[in-house]
């Protein structure tokens, strides 16, 4: 009985430190679950601050397409303004150089008339030469005749 007793005690020992080991195990275990616990924490954190970003970023990406969107918008009616501008412009350039085309056939025209009008003013000038001569010698023959009286009276 005492070697049964004694067995027993040593098996009773033997299960203590096993028990022990056990704690320890059991205690090691609870550091861990704490220290992972701590990081699943950090990581919960992490990812909400992470989740949180991404929603910023999603807002500034949604603003830059906005943004991208009515810069597109701006730039068709650009585009259309321009184009309508380039037609408007054709146009009126094609009034001016119709303008010109009319205006250089009118200053033909003008010249052709005033070369007219020089070789008119030439033949008056001549008719006019030889009325004013055939005038004057009316007048010199009316004159011849009352000259000598007109002389005699003022001058004796």
């Amino acid at each position: 009985m005492a070697f049964r007793e004694d067995m027993l005690l040593k098996e009773i020992r033997e299960m203590r430190e096993e028990i022990n080991k056990v704690w320890e195990a059991i205690n090691e275990l609870a550091k861990r679950v704490d220290e992972l616990t701590k990081i699943v924490y950090d990581l919960t954190k992490k990812v909400s601050e992470l989740t949180e970003a991404q929603k910023r970023t999603e807002q500034e990406i949604e603003k830059i397409w906005s943004a991208i969107k009515e810069i597109t918008e701006a730039q068709k009616r650009t585009e259309e303004r321009l184009e309508s501008f380039e037609k408007t412009a054709e146009e009126n350039f094609n009034k001016v150089w119709n303008a010109i085309r009319e205006l250089t056939e009118a200053q033909k025209r003008t010249e052709q008339r005033i070369n007219e009008l020089v070789e008119e003013h030439r033949k008056t000038r001549e008719k006019l030469e030889g009325l004013s001569d055939s005038f004057g010698y009316s007048l010199e023959d009316k004159a011849m005749k009352s000259l000598p009286k007109i002389l005699k009276e003022n001058y004796n």
